[in-house]
């Protein structure tokens, strides 16, 4: 039987979009609180628990959203301070990106942060001294790798397995990659985010079931996944200069958002989940930890 992780991506995705068209310096949204609590809601009518991966300036925004998160027994992990890409990032910039975060979001809670996913998932073979970074910030384990070749990002030839990665100074960080389906020898990620929005559900249940036995199953998704007060409406009218590929991009970011929550109560009927740090902690304490 597979140990399984839900996993949260804590970010508004029209204060983002809007700040990379626009330019300009954005709050996030109240929409990510509505979001958040849908998924806590969820959460606990399946006795589930998650690890929410909590951009710091979402944090600083609604500190009282965060503590909900912990009220409810779920861990918090860090996604970053403003989504900064680490391929948009030299490593002085990024370590200063991620402590920043941390300790912001150490203070709100009042406890040490073990976890990190980088946003747009982009640790890959260029940025592989994010691991370094990571490790001197003070994190113990990271969720960021996409094992494939993928125009966005993808870590082609990475292990599918949680490995531990060795870094200078005898400090080491457990690295959780997320999971692939593979097809015909083809691999396409599954497990969460837009491939559930955009795939039927058996696509991910025959993906999540498919993983090697002794894999974990990690699973993931974004408070605006489930959002179907926000339209693309909202957001166009903000962006009526933006190209057609541009356009047709953020239209795809509200595609099949109201299928999600019949599609995520599928997906926690078949598999029983509980945070990343605990199914990382069963892999270490099982011996399951690739080096």
């Amino acid at each position: 039987m597979h140990l399984c992780a839900m996993t949260v991506d804590v970010e508004d995705f029209d204060t983002l979009a809007l700040r990379g068209y626009l330019g300009r310096s954005i709050k996030p949204r109240r929409a990510v609180i509505r979001g958040t609590h849908l998924l806590l809601e969820r959460f606990a009518q399946f006795s589930a628990k998650a690890t929410f991966f909590f951009l710091a300036e979402v944090a600083e925004a609604y500190p009282a959203l965060v503590r909900s998160v912990v009220q409810g027994g779920h861990e918090i992990g860090v996604h970053g301070y403003s989504h900064r890409k680490f391929f948009n990032m030299r490593p002085s910039a990024a370590f200063h990106e991620v402590y920043k975060a941390k300790r912001l979001i150490e203070d709100i809670i009042g406890s040490e942060v073990k976890g990190h996913r980088a946003p747009a998932f982009s640790i890959g073979p260029d940025t592989a001294w994010a691991f370094e970074v990571l490790g001197r910030a003070g994190f113990s384990y990271d969720s960021s790798v996409m094992p494939f070749r993928g125009r966005r990002y993808g870590w082609p030839g990475f292990p599918e397995r949680i490995q531990r990665i060795e870094i200078k100074n005898g400090l080491s960080l457990i690295e959780a990659p997320m999971p692939l389906m593979h097809f015909g020898g083809v691999q396409l990620p599954a497990g969460g985010g837009g491939y559930l929005r955009h795939f039927p559900y058996w696509y991910t249940t025959r993906a999540l079931k498919r993983v090697p036995s002794g894999q974990p199953i990690i699973a993931y998704l974004h408070p605006y996944d489930v959002d179907t007060v926000s339209t693309y409406g909202d957001l166009h009218k903000h962006l009526r200069w933006s190209g057609i590929a541009q356009r047709l991009y953020l239209r795809l970011q509200y595609r099949n958002r109201h299928t999600m929550m019949p599609k995520l109560n599928r997906l926690m009927s078949d598999f029983k989940f509980t945070n990343l740090s605990h199914v990382i902690d069963q892999v270490v304490q099982n011996n399951m930890v690739g080096a």
